[in-house]
């Protein structure tokens, strides 16, 4: 059966985060099998939480992920918040609005410049790639620097904020900091529309699926990434966040840490593809549908790659969103506020925010001294293993007659344009092909 037997080993599927392999069974020319195998060890961190008091659990997962902390921590908050049923001031809210767009400004360009781009220019790595093209380099390190130094600014450092607290804020930006945050925006702006113009013009594989996008929305909020309400898919499904866990269906593989999940039996992708897909067009500034329209980007995108390009129109939006915020922010003035007291009891909650990959989900329960008795975290990356293997097996299908090691370029493109984070996909993938005659 496996005389035909062929296996690839890539030394470095580097520009990904974690560990992964594939595998391939081909039979008479077609695809019978592909296997996701991300083999990354679990970390546990839900057994960690397990026992700790309701002020630690932002601070311990924010670790779950030196890219998408602020994410977590946020999660955390809200859950917490949610919980214990905390209403925080509108000023908080803004100011976590703020910090998420320049989470997702640094989180974008870090995967645009230094983990994709060079996949299309046809460098190995950004490092060799800085060798012939400097300048979107220096960019991309530009676009990263501004968003954390937003993070900075209002979580308290770069990563792992100390300043995010349940309820409220330990640490409030002055009218100094605000300002220093409008100008690196202005300044930041024209990288970002050129990030745009760039991708734009690249011409990446193509990859169609008829696909369930998922993403989180709200009604007071256009293009939400926190505060959502309710969860929304592109077949038309809206239930609230706290029938997550009835909705999203996990199933264990033998073959796989990572657990595979649908939604009404249908495996969702997450991410800035979903979120441009089911949010459109009209909940996007003004100024970006300008410079869309200017460049011919539809309105809709269906190639699988293009969530590079829909994080590159986000990066734009999140820029001129940010501005509003700031601008809002310094007329209303910074008011001193005591972050809200938690108040233990025995209680339930849940958070579900978008990060820089999707959504990322977490639930707490609590008892009446304030201590966690169980948790569970679900996040983007899990929620796309299951389309991703779903698409290298259309990407294969639709392939085979190509040479392996060009089979290989476009598998690796494909899972990068995810932006997975299988820790939180791979420093290494060993895709292995076997071939029935």
């Amino acid at each position: 059966m496996t005389s035909g037997e062929k296996s690839i080993k890539l030394e470095y599927i580097t520009r990904v985060e974690g560990h992964a392999n594939v595998y391939i069974r081909v039979s008479k020319n077609e695809v019978e099998e592909v296997k996701m195998q991300v083999i990354e060890t679990p970390r546990f961190f839900e057994a960690m939480l397990k026992g700790r008091k309701i002020k630690e659990a932002h601070t311990i997962v924010s670790r779950i992920c030196g890219i998408c902390d602020f994410s977590h921590t946020l999660a955390s908050v809200e859950t917490t918040e949610n919980a214990l049923s905390m209403q925080v001031s509108e000023q908080t809210k803004l100011l976590r609005k703020l910090v998420m767009y320049g989470q997702h400004i640094y989180s974008h360009a870090l995967h645009l410049y230094l983990l994709s781009l060079p996949d299309y220019l046809g460098f190995p790595d950004a490092i060799k790639m800085a060798s012939e093209y400097p300048e979107e380099v220096k960019r991309g390190m530009r676009l990263k620097k501004v968003g954390n130094e937003i993070s900075r600014i209002i979580g308290g450092r770069a990563t792992m904020s100390i300043s995010i607290i349940p309820g409220g804020f330990a640490k409030l930006p002055s009218k100094e900091d605000l300002e220093k945050i409008k100008s690196l925006l202005k300044e930041g702006l024209e990288d970002a529309k050129k990030t745009l113009e760039l991708f734009a013009s690249l011409k990446p594989p193509r990859l169609l699926r008829e696909t369930q996008f998922a993403a989180i929305d709200s009604k007071e909020d256009k293009y939400p990434l926190i505060l959502g309400e309710v969860i929304r898919t592109s077949d038309g499904i809206y239930f609230n966040k706290e029938e997550f866990e009835k909705k999203y269906v996990e199933q264990a593989r033998e073959y796989s840490y990572a657990k595979f999940g649908t939604i009404d039996s249908k495996a969702p992708m997450v991410g800035a593809l979903a979120r441009f897909n089911i949010h459109g067009e009209e909940k996007l500034t003004s100024p970006t549908k300008s410079l869309l329209k200017s460049l011919s980007i539809s309105n809709t995108l269906n190639n699988r790659y293009d969530n590079n390009l829909a994080q590159a129109i986000e990066m734009v939006d999140f820029f001129y969103k940010a501005q509003e915020v700031t601008e809002q922010l310094l007329s209303n003035g910074i008011r001193q506020e005591e972050p809200l007291q938690l108040l233990p009891k025995e209680a339930s909650g849940v958070g579900a925010v978008e990060a820089p990959r999707g959504i990322l989900y977490h639930r707490y329960s609590f008892d009446k001294e304030g201590r966690i008795q169980n948790a569970n975290i679900v996040t983007p990356t899990a929620m796309n293993v299951f389309s991703l293997e779903l698409d290298i097996k259309q990407l294969l299908s639709e392939n085979l007659d190509l040479p392996e090691s060009k089979l290989v370029e476009i598998i690796e493109k494909l899972i990068r344009a995810y932006d997975p984070c299988y820790s939180c996909s791979a420093h290494f993938l060993k895709l292995k092909i076997e071939r029935e005659q």
